[in-house]
């Protein structure tokens, strides 16, 4: 806790000493050090290698950018990227992403329940190794084909950019590089916090004897793919929040 502390009291300052330029380049990197922090609790605690990290990554960060593309049109106005593609009327999955509470909703939500599916289905068949991690690499180059060939929906190869505000806050507000600091500072606060919770869990404990001997585990009465599912969930809450 002690460590915890110092890092809090470490980026509560960064603000007074660092240039702005300096503070967005911490910024980026305290938001990919969520992504990471999924990772250690995937490979370092569930001992699963995924090399799909990029797809949980990517659909948090979609979910915010469609409500950042579509927050400061007019009713019935599309976004830049359909209109110069030919797209006549907004598709329902992109409806919903008005409100910025469902997008952020969208933000955990996405992520983490892919990830979950998607590992307990594969880790109740018991697929483990080299051969899981080969399959999240095919699934995040599947899922990047798909972004860049759905140019009309998706905004293809350039994906969604130019946008102005994020919840009503103008991106040239003086405030606004400081604010979004403070906010992934905390964020990467309360990660590391729970984190350092849950890994003396019993559900932590249990995880990291799984990663040691699954099958002593599997005989000892626990669910291996349920808990590993759980971890992978977990990563992948935390790629999307990244």
């Amino acid at each position: 806790m002690r460590a915890l502390l110092l890092v809090a009291v470490l980026l509560g300052i960064a603000p007074l000493w660092l240039s702005p330029y300096d503070l967005s380049l911490l910024g980026r990197f305290l938001a990919v050090g969520l992504a990471v922090m999924g990772v250690v609790w995937a490979w370092g605690y569930g001992g699963i290698l995924s090399l799909g990290q990029g797809i949980f990554f990517g659909l948090g960060g979609y979910a915010l950018a469609m409500h950042l593309k579509l927050a400061p049109l007019a009713p019935g106005e599309l976004p830049d990227f359909m209109v110069w593609n030919g797209v006549e009327a907004l598709p329902w999955w992109w409806a919903p992403f008005r409100s910025p509470w469902f997008a952020l909703a969208m933000v955990l939500l996405l992520p983490s329940l892919l990830a979950f599916l998607l590992g307990y289905l594969l880790f109740r068949r018991r697929v483990s190794g080299v051969y899981f991690t080969l399959i999240t690499q095919a699934l995040a180059l599947a899922f990047a084909t798909l972004l860049i060939s759905q140019q009309g929906l998706t905004g293809g190869f350039n994906g969604l950019t130019n946008f102005t505000t994020l919840f009503g806050w103008s991106f040239g507000d003086p405030g606004f590089q400081v604010g979004l600091y403070a906010a992934t500072a905390l964020l990467v606060l309360l990660a590391l916090a729970a984190s350092h919770w849950l890994r003396k869990t019993s559900f932590g404990l249990v995880l990291r004897a799984v990663r040691e001997g699954e099958n002593r585990t599997r005989f000892l009465g626990y669910d291996p793919a349920l808990y590993k599912g759980a971890a992978f969930a977990l990563a992948g809450l935390l790629a999307g929040v990244g």
